[in-house]
């Protein structure tokens, strides 16, 4: 029921249980203090205002006796008889009004039996000395005498009276302290009765305190607990939320972070997952290019070899060229001499020859490297691509492979065209040479056109030399090129075992954290 309810609302809802404990509290103290104030008022107004109206009325009484003996001591003296007669009535009705206020103001029966005897006492005082002070007035000496004799039953009634005030203060007296005792014991009943309002106000208190201590700790520990079951790696524990305050909202949102840490390891455990698996193809595949390199580098130097060996021929034929020239300036002094240089330039012929087939063969190798080669550039772009992101480094180095094997066919072209057109000259000069063989009598009469072949054929030769140099330089420059590839295959075998041990890394730290529900 309570659950439901804001921590504000529990909260004012227990501060204003303990302002109404102590509202009542304070109620019953005020209540209790009042009752007794009235009484002690009591005691004060009521006894205490009668006690001096008993003691006024006395004193009084003390007066009118003193007038009493005014009026007999004035004798015949009809003036001090009429003035002392007129100052005892003054105090008569002072008493008889005294008298009258302690009647009124009184509800005990036994005051007021005493009140009733003392008002007959003093009326009657009253009417007997009414009697002996007009026998007074007279001014007859001889009434002195009759006055003392008829005022002994008077002082019989003052007597009476007295007694009666006196008997009214006795009682009043004991009804004064059995009021006093009366508020005493009423004291006695107001301080338990104060002192139990305040207990049972603390017990509200500490109980409404330990109730929203208990409502507010247990949903913090709860939530404590579960928040170091997420930061131990648990990210499948389960809480149970029945609440609908500030506290089941704060359960809710750590709820909420959990199953977002759950879904993003579970991403992470993926993406490494593909990775380590990228990574170990992209290895494989820089390991196997690696060698193909290496295999390409192995048939680059041979064929760099055999174009040495191909330029050294080549110079040699120059040089025979340049002989065979000489020869013919002089072939018209020594026909002999002559046909057996035909001979020697028919059989250098035959070499340039089978040279050129062998340059032929060599093109076709180098040719086979470079499409080999970008067969191996497009097999790590397609690998590249699978890695992603992370083989983007290693596409770039597979492009600049597949652009130089590009460039080295077309290097083997360029000396392809340059072999055909030496090949194609060097057949011209086989069939001139068998021309001159077949018609050795006319040697003489074509010295100079034969002279001016071999010139070309030198000529060619010269070129042919220029040729080879720039493809022994194409070639120096593939070699080159394929050392720095497999350096670079090299590289990106390293970069990608770096790759795949950060990916292993990376799974190890992220298999800490549990997300599998139990």
């Amino acid at each position: 029921m309570f659950k439901n309810l804001s921590v504000a609302a529990k909260m004012a809802g227990v501060i204003g249980l303990l302002l109404l404990s102590t509202a009542i509290t304070a109620v019953t103290a005020v209540v209790m203090l009042t009752v007794q104030g009235n009484k002690f008022s009591a005691v004060l107004d009521g006894d205490v205002a009668q006690s001096q109206r008993l003691a006024d009325m006395r004193a009084k009484m003390a007066v009118m006796r003193q007038h009493e003996k005014d009026v007999l001591l004035a004798g015949g003296d009809a003036e001090k008889v009429a003035a002392s007669g007129k100052a005892w009535k003054a105090e008569l009705q002072t008493v008889q009004a005294l008298l009258k206020t302690v009647g009124d103001s009184n509800s005990d029966q036994a005051i007021a039996t005493e009140v009733a005897k003392m008002s007959d006492a003093v009326a009657q005082y009253a009417k007997n000395f009414d009697s002996v002070v007009a026998a007074m007035g007279g001014g007859n000496p001889m009434m002195s005498m009759f006055a003392e004799t008829a005022l002994g039953p008077v002082r019989q009634m003052i007597a009476k009276a007295d007694e009666a005030a006196s008997q009214i203060v006795k009682l009043q007296l004991d009804d004064a302290a059995r009021k006093r005792e009366e508020a005493a014991s009423y004291k006695q009943v107001a301080v338990v009765a104060e002192l139990t309002v305040l207990a049972v106000a603390l017990l509200v208190g500490v109980g409404a305190g330990w109730w929203l201590m208990r409502t507010i700790k247990g949903p913090l520990d709860e939530a404590r607990r579960f928040a170091r079951r997420v930061a131990e790696g648990d990210l499948a524990a389960t809480i149970d939320i029945q609440r609908g305050d500030e506290f089941g909202r704060l359960l809710e949102s750590l709820v909420e972070m959990q199953a977002a840490l759950r879904s993003v390891v579970s991403d992470v455990r993926e993406s490494v997952s593909s990775i380590s698996v990228a990574s170990s193809e992209v290895a494989v595949g820089n390991q196997d290019l690696s060698q193909r390199t290496e295999q390409a580098a192995s048939n680059l130097q041979q064929t760099a070899s055999a174009i040495e060996q191909l330029t050294a021929t080549v110079s040699q034929s120059a040089d025979n060229a340049r002989q065979a020239s000489q020869m013919a300036h002089a072939a018209s002094a020594d026909a002999t001499r002559g046909g057996e240089v035909v001979g020697k330039v028919v059989h250098t012929m035959q070499e340039i020859s089978t040279h050129s087939k062998k340059i032929n063969e060599i093109i076709g190798v180098i040719d086979g490297i470079a499409f080999q080669t970008n067969i191996l550039a497009l097999n790590a772009s397609v690998e590249a691509a699978r890695a992603g992101e992370q083989g983007r480094g290693f596409a770039v180095v597979a492009g600049e492979v597949r652009n130089l094997a590009q460039r080295s066919a077309q290097a083997a072209k360029e000396i392809k065209t340059l072999i055909s057109a030496s090949t194609e000259r060097v057949a011209a000069g086989s069939e001139l040479v068998q021309t001159a063989g077949a018609a050795m009598s006319d040697i003489v009469s074509s010295v100079t056109r034969v002279s001016d072949i071999i010139g070309e054929i030198s000529s060619a030769m010269g070129e042919q030399t220029s040729g080879i140099g720039e493809v022994n330089g194409s070639v120096s420059r593939l070699d080159q090129m394929t050392q720095q590839n497999a350096a670079l295959v090299e590289e990106s075998a390293a970069a990608a075992e770096s790759l795949k041990d950060q990916a292993e890394r990376l799974a190890r730290a992220v298999s800490v954290f549990r997300v599998e529900m139990a």
